[in-house]
């Protein structure tokens, strides 16, 4: 059997919108073509005026050149006798600056070696007193190791009951974890169940032996398969050759589709069929192709394209044009503004450099004056210094005596503050092990009750709260999908979507009966909404077809329609 092929010949309303598509593109080109005229002549006029200025601009550059070099000689000249002249005044200053301040470190120098003598004093008396408060450190810190060894045995004994109570609530945690453990898997994969029977009615399934024999008690019979042209044809065939569950292939079902109708029943005596249901037609996958490629046919049409490219490539062209006027203007007034900033630049570091050297000789007069004042100034502060370094270290010696006495203050408030701690201590550790006895209880309490309840509900199954996923988790039948796969003759009805590859296509569950509904052929149809049925035959195992097309390798890489019944695995 060949191949055959439907075509559905014309595509509505393609031909006025392409139609329209052209005379748009006509109009177009012409307004197009006549403003490009407008664009020439206007170009051909600026082209022409920015030749005119342009030899203004460069005649009035050479002027400004000449003047300019001219203006900076001179500014030159001028800056070279002011830097001579401001290096002779600045020897000067600094020869005076140096002798001032020899004579100021000698002085100083008398002034340091009165200051040191006095510190030399000082740090004696000083070490004295620190040898004092150093005694006293020590004899406290005796006192107070004492005292926080008694704290540390405390907390070590404290330490070590809260160790066990938390051992304790550890090992009742991972017993409890444990057993909670086992109810889980034990539910994981229902091994935990102990009332089968009372399971299966609380998530609503089959035991096997009872889906078996109600699958045996319906039969596996789908009936006899028919293919007649069209409905008169279907409506003609004798009652007395027709059995309830026969399906007919109905090629045109009035509607230029084909369908596929399931008798359910008989007439008796001479009379036709009186009864059939539809179980499949040609909508269920006609109706997943979109008008996509219908649009996308427009859009990649040619003189779309055409019309598209000659329009930017004119845009691009005008563009480019006034681009090159405008960039050759600016370089020319930018040339101008770089040589008049020359001129004003050599003019202005003339004048920076006579303000530099003047305001430098007045910083060196104002620094010899600034440095006399200066050392003057500074032996007036090492007398002052030598006088208060001696009135600080008596000082200092009072403070030192002051603090001997706070230190042993302080190590006795400290030895009653420790001796509070560790009563505190003890009174916190009893009633922390008072509160960790509890936990250990109430985690014990808790434990068991949840095994409890885990262990009831996993027995038969009472536990489970939504049967639904729980049948699909342990892949079962609810007793309702059960019985209408029994109704339907024990099968399943699918309609799959696959790629041919080497001639072949798999099937993904094998067919009852070795048997699917296109009657020996599956349907491939293309962008164009031509349908091809392809004749197929059982290949090598139960699951894998063969095709049968005009030519090896035809169809490969395409996907076929395929609908088909099959009974699923208990």
């Amino acid at each position: 059997m060949a191949v055959l092929i439907r075509h559905k010949s014309t595509i509505y309303g393609l031909e006025t919108d392409l139609a329209n598509l052209n005379n748009s593109i006509v109009s177009e080109a012409n307004r197009a073509t006549a403003a490009e005229g407008v664009l020439t002549s206007n170009l051909a006029a600026e082209a022409a005026r920015a030749t005119a200025a342009e030899g203004v601009l460069t005649s009035n550059l050479a002027a400004e050149v000449t003047r300019a070099t001219a203006a900076e000689g001179v500014l030159t000249s001028d800056l070279a006798s002011e830097v001579a002249r401001a290096i002779s005044a600045e020897g000067v200053l600094t020869s005076n600056l140096s002798a001032e301040v020899t004579r100021a470190s000698n002085a100083e120098a008398a002034l340091q070696s009165a200051l040191n003598s006095e510190a030399s004093t000082r740090a004696t008396a000083d070490s004295t007193l620190t040898a004092n408060l150093a005694s006293e450190v020590t004899r406290a810190t005796a006192a107070e190791e004492a005292l926080q060894n008694s704290v540390a045995a405390e907390v070590a004994r404290a330490s070590a009951a809260e160790g066990v109570l938390t051992s304790n609530l550890a090992a009742e945690a991972a017993r409890a974890t444990g057993a909670e453990g086992v109810l889980r898997a034990g539910l994981a994969n229902l091994s935990g169940v102990t009332d089968a029977a009372t399971a299966r009615t609380n998530i609503n399934v089959y035991s096997t032996q009872e889906v078996m024999d109600a699958i045996t008690t319906a039969g596996l019979n789908l009936g006899t398969n028919y293919s007649v042209a069209d409905l008169a044809a279907r409506n003609a065939m004798a009652a007395g050759s027709l059995s309830v569950g026969d399906n007919i292939f109905v090629t045109d079902d009035g509607d230029s589709k084909w369908a596929i109708y399931k008798v359910t029943v008989i007439t008796n005596g001479a009379g036709s069929t009186s009864s059939y249901e539809k179980i499949m037609d040609q909508d269920i996958y006609l109706n997943a192709i979109s008008a996509s490629a219908i649009k996308t046919s427009y859009e990649s049409n040619a003189d779309t394209n055409a019309f598209t490219n000659e329009a930017k490539a004119r845009v691009d062209r005008v563009g480019a044009s006034g681009t090159v006027l405008q960039t050759s203007a600016s370089t020319v007034f930018a040339a101008i503004n770089e040589l008049h900033g020359l001129s004003v630049t050599a003019n202005s570091d003339l004048n920076a450099e006579v303000a530099r050297a003047t305001a430098a000789e007045g910083v060196l007069q104002s620094n010899i004056a600034a440095e006399a004042t200066a050392r003057t100034n500074a032996d007036t502060i090492l007398t002052n210094n030598l006088a208060s370094e001696a009135s600080r270290a008596n000082a200092a010696e009072g403070v030192l005596q002051n603090n001997i006495t706070a230190e042993a203050t302080a190590r006795a408030n400290a030895d009653t503050v420790l001796t509070s701690n560790l009563a505190a201590e003890v009174a916190r550790a009893t009633a922390a092990e008072g509160v960790l006895t509890s936990d250990l209880a109430s985690e014990a309490a808790r434990a068991t009750a949840a095994e409890g309840v885990l262990t009831a509900g996993l027995s038969n199954l009472s536990g489970v709260t939504d049967a639904a996923t729980a049948r699909t988790n342990i892949s079962v039948y609810s007793v309702a999908q059960t019985d209408a796969a029994i109704a339907a003759g024990g099968a399943v009805f699918v309609t799959e979507s696959l790629t041919v590859t080497a001639d072949s296509i798999t099937l993904g569950h094998v067919p009852k009966n070795g048997m699917i509904f296109n009657f020996a052929t599956v349907r491939h149809t293309d962008a164009n909404f031509v349908s091809y049925d392809i004749p197929v035959s059982v290949g090598a195992t139960a699951s894998v077809y063969r095709l049968s097309p005009n030519s090896a390798g035809q169809f490969d890489g395409k996907s076929v329609v395929v609908q088909y019944a099959y009974v699923p695995s208990v």
